[in-house]
């Protein structure tokens, strides 16, 4: 943890993550590399960029505290 001033610039050995991370460093850049991976195959494939498709998730779990996620639909990869 860093303050702006960088009196307190070192890390912190007991910090813990707020949500549960998989034990490996690109956990977030991961899932967009191969998003673009696959974009990138489908383009090629189809010879085009301009492809709709909608993408959703099996992993939301139904709870009357929090929003509703819709399907998530695009025009474009």
């Amino acid at each position: 943890i860093c303050c702006h001033s960088g009196d307190l610039s070192y890390p912190d050995p007991a910090w813990t993550s707020f949500i549960a991370t998989p034990p490996f460093p690109d956990y977030a850049s991961g899932h967009s590399t191969f998003s673009g991976a696959a974009a990138s195959v489908l383009a090629h494939f189809y010879g085009t960029d301009d492809i709709a498709f909608a993408a959703g998730s099996d992993f939301l779990v139904c709870n009357a505290a929090l929003p509703v996620f819709p399907l998530r639909r695009r025009k474009r990869l």
